[in-house]
């Protein structure tokens, strides 16, 4: 396509035109991918959820010496320093 016999304020209108088709196409990929990954994360709580039972899974099955107690307390459950 030749250009030569156009305005510059046509030329300038085709090519902000056409960068804002292509921000238009950028974002709406985007908008898909994050959905997708949405719908990953989400199967990837649920499943977690079904294998611990329910409740918060950082929770169940701790025990002192896991590092949720302080460094004093965990020598004395556990019988090591840290």
């Amino acid at each position: 396509m030749n250009f030569h016999h156009l305005s510059e304020k046509a030329k300038l209108t085709a090519a902000f035109g056409s960068l804002a088709v292509v921000v238009l196409i950028v974002s709406a990929s985007s908008l898909i991918a994050l959905n997708e990954a949405n719908e990953r994360f989400a199967g990837f709580v649920s499943g977690i959820n079904a294998r611990t039972g329910g409740g918060v899974p950082a929770q169940r099955g701790r025990r002192p010496c896991d590092g949720g107690a302080q460094p004093r307390a965990r020598f004395v459950a556990c019988g090591r320093r840290h």
